[in-house]
């Protein structure tokens, strides 16, 4: 019956008030407040933990959640810049003794893109291990 009633929107905070006072397991009352996201998925479901609850007023009015991650899934676009931008990154830190002409190239991209030497050098563990291993 209680899930019957959540199904329903939306949900009030007297509602889930009255919930929370139903549940007879008080250690349940510790566990974490997460948010549960409607993306299809193989496995566990995605979720966030929320971080912050207040009310909101005006447009905004109602019970507020803030999360942890983000909510909103990444667009194709998105995904392919990440991952475009991950590639750059493994190849401009790419251990050589002498940079080849890609590896110039993709440091330039990444330097019009605001990083500089430094950041390299902190990032360059991520994609290549000591010793050239990786390579």
């Amino acid at each position: 019956m209680i899930e019957k009633k959540m199904e329903q929107l939306p949900i009030t905070v007297r509602f889930l008030k009255e919930y929370l006072d139903r549940i007879s397991d008080k250690a349940r009352m510790d566990l974490p407040v997460k948010v549960i996201l409607s993306i299809p998925s193989v496995g566990p479901r995605a979720f966030s933990l929320v971080t912050h609850v207040n009310f909101g007023y005006d447009w905004d009015k109602g019970l507020l959640l803030t999360t942890k991650e983000s909510l909103v899934p990444r667009s194709e676009d998105q995904l392919a810049y990440q991952m475009a931008h991950e590639l750059l990154l493994f190849i401009a830190t790419k251990p050589v003794k002498k940079e080849s002409y890609e590896i110039r190239r993709a440091k330039q991209i990444l330097f019009r893109l605001g990083k500089d030497q430094d950041y390299l050098d902190k990032v360059s563990h991520i994609f290549h291990k000591k010793g050239g291993e990786n390579d």
